[in-house]
Parts: structure tokens; C-alpha cells; sequence
């Protein structure tokens, strides 16, 4: 498979989507921290093991002159660290909620979830039109990764306001259907990536 590609528009892509996933760790953890809210904690933790992951897209973007596999090797990698991330997340939210938790976080992770849910949105969009114009599959795959970061903050941002206004276990069961999502999701790409590398071999 031939790619249109870019080199300078992939590689400025998978940087940005490198180090924009660090600065997300860092950001939705220091918020929950101070806010107290263990859904934005767990986000986190998601954005931390969901940073190691990008570090799979620098080596693509070195390797796929010369193994065209590598890319959608690259994308499945990425799909089934989606669905081991979001089914932890899961595991995570599901117990606090059923421990009918009446701990309320304060109103920073409201704002903290809604500038997340901001910023992972727009990267999605970048990233999917680098991997669009260059028919990069992981790439792709990294902007619906972000497009679920996105998802993931609004449903901190739905549950906070609920504790809030008095249902402490809310963020917990919202961010358990997001999970739910973020695997059927990471099942698609994971998927979509197996289908090419038949079609490349």
C-alpha cells in the first residue's frame, strides 16, 4: 500500500500527539488532586498508561519506509492498550460507585474536565486530518484515542455536576458507559488494523 505522504506534517503530528498526552496526565491528575475527584484521578492514570502507548507512533513513523506493515501493526498495538486502559477505568469506577461513595468534588474538576474535554477534541481533529491527507492508519488511530479522552472528560464534567448537586456516585456511573465505549472502540480499531495487515501481507 502506497501512502500520499508528508513526512514534515506525520512527524509534527505524532510529536504533538506525544507530548500533548503527557501534558493531560499531568493536568487531569494535579486537578484531581486538589479537587478531590477519583474520576478525574482515574482519567489520569488512563492518560499516563494511554502516553506510553503514543511512544508505539514514533517508532511507525521511523520503521514504515521500510516495513509498510509496521502502521497498522502500530494501530492494533494502540487498540488493544484502548481496551486494557478503559476496561481498568472501568473496573475502577464500577467499585467506587457500588461502595455508594459521599465524597463531592469540588468545582476545579468541573472546569478542569470541560478545558480537558476542550483540548483532547481539538487534537482529535488534527490528528485525524494528518491521518486522513497521509492515509496513516495510526495516526488515525491515535485521533479517535483523543476523541475518547475527549468523551471520557465530558463525562467527568456531567458526573462532578451531579455529585454536586447531589448524587456523589454520578461521575463514577457516567465514566463507567464511557469505558464501555472506549473498548468497543479499541475492538474496532483493532480490528480495522487486522483487515489491512491481511490485505498488506
Amino acid at each position: 500500500m502506497k501512502f500520499r505522504r508528508c513526512p514534515t506534517c506525520v512527524h509534527a503530528a505524532v510529536w504533538s500527539d506525544f507530548f500533548f498526552t503527557l501534558a493531560q496526565a499531568l493536568f487531569q491528575t494535579a486537578i484531581a488532586f486538589v479537587s478531590g475527584s477519583m474520576a478525574l484521578h482515574a482519567q489520569g492514570i488512563y492518560s499516563f498508561a494511554d502516553f506510553t502507548t503514543k511512544g508505539i507512533n514514533l517508532v511507525s513513523v521511523k520503521m514504515a519506509a521500510r516495513f509498510p506493515q509496521l502502521p497498522f501493526i502500530s494501530a492494533a498495538l494502540i487498540g488493544l492498550c484502548l481496551i486494557g486502559g478503559a476496561s481498568l477505568f472501568l473496573i475502577h469506577n464500577f467499585q467506587v460507585a457500588s461502595s455508594e461513595p459521599s465524597h463531592i468534588p469540588n468545582l476545579l474538576a468541573f472546569f478542569g474536565s470541560l478545558l480537558s474535554a476542550l483540548a483532547s477534541e481539538l487534537m482529535f481533529r488534527y490528528l485525524a486530518c494528518v491521518g486522513q491527507e497521509n492515509s496513516y492508519p495510526a495516526i488515525t488511530a491515535a485521533a479517535w484515542d483523543n476523541r475518547m479522552d475527549a468523551l471520557s472528560s465530558l463525562a467527568v464534567f456531567v458526573g462532578v455536576l451531579a455529585a454536586y448537586l447531589g448524587w456523589p456516585a454520578a461521575d463514577h456511573w457516567v465514566a463507567v458507559a464511557v469505558a464501555l465505549l472506549v473498548v468497543w472502540v479499541g475492538g474496532k480499531i483493532v480490528v480495522d488494523a487486522l483487515q489491512h495487515l491481511l490485505d498488506v501481507w
